[in-house]
């Protein structure tokens, strides 16, 4: 008579159920690789294509500080500090665009899974740190072609589908691997904020573009291009003597600017006008 088979725990020495830690590894690597191809395929997907009708925010600016008001039901991220809005409650804006389509969950959910495989991991399993000095060519071909959509748009006064251009541009750049080389993340982003800037004010939304220039400045503070677009910006918000500061500010890295030069004539005559009506009174 044939003995039936043990059910239940395993016999000692078997292998244990479940992948193990070196097949979690590969797993959580081919998890992150098709997210990485899926983003690219997107972005490709979309170049060429008219974009959705650019969504306006109701943003204002606060008359005696620089600072931009939110509507209530939507407050500020505290990622943007020039952003007034309760510190504990994530903007659905994503007015940092490099945020603006993040989900919490999901990222939570991908960095505990990595770091349960790291630490079941045996010594030696985990793989070296990459090659800082790699850089994701494919991206960099996809954020160039975006963004010289947005500039052609741009020239073509079609603001409203510029915006949307730079804005999946940025996405796009800010979604490279946290080991590639920083310098060219902060490159390509603020170039394409200043970008954005200048198309929100062709549009008037001078909020808007007020926290692109921002945003410019503390990723690229020596160039004049994000203090003249944020100096423009303050002009248009009636605020002559901040527009002047951002102006002084920038010429202090860039003395030779001429478009901060010539805009410079344009705020002091802002000054002078506001002065004399301060004076009839």
């Amino acid at each position: 008579m044939e003995a039936s088979p043990v059910v239940g725990n395993p016999q000692p020495g078997a292998p244990p159920e479940g992948p193990s830690p070196d097949e979690q590894r590969i797993m959580m690597a081919q998890h992150l690789e098709q997210q990485r191809l899926l983003n690219l395929q997107k972005a490709e997907s979309l170049v060429g294509q008219d974009a959705e009708p650019v969504n306006i925010l109701p943003l204002s600016f606060h008359p005696e500080h620089p600072f931009i008001l939110g509507p209530p039901s939507f407050p500020a991220s505290p990622a943007s500090p020039f952003v007034s809005g309760p510190a504990s409650t994530q903007s659905p804006y994503g007015l940092s665009p490099i945020n603006a389509d993040v989900q919490p969950v999901d990222l939570f959910n991908t960095v505990n899974l990595l770091a349960n495989v790291f630490s079941k991991a045996p010594d030696g399993a985990i793989p070296p740190p990459p090659n800082p000095n790699n850089v994701d060519r494919g991206r960099s071909v996809q954020v160039a072609k975006l963004k010289e959509e947005g500039n052609t748009k741009f020239k073509a006064k079609q603001y409203p589908p510029s915006v949307n251009t730079y804005s999946l541009a940025l996405k796009v750049a800010a979604e490279r691997l946290p080991w590639e080389p920083s310098g060219l993340v902060k490159e390509e982003i603020s170039v394409l904020l200043c970008n954005r800037s200048a198309a929100w004010a062709a549009l008037g939304e001078w909020t808007h573009s007020y926290a692109d220039a921002e945003s410019v400045i503390r990723l690229k503070r020596p160039w004049s291009k994000g203090h003249f677009r944020k100096a423009k910006a303050l002009l248009a918000l009636d605020q002559p003597y901040l527009a002047k500061e951002a102006l002084v500010l920038g010429l202090s890295y860039d003395p030779s600017s001429t478009e901060l030069l010539a805009f410079q004539q344009e705020i002091d005559q802002a000054i002078s006008a506001l002065e004399d009506e301060a004076d009839d009174f």
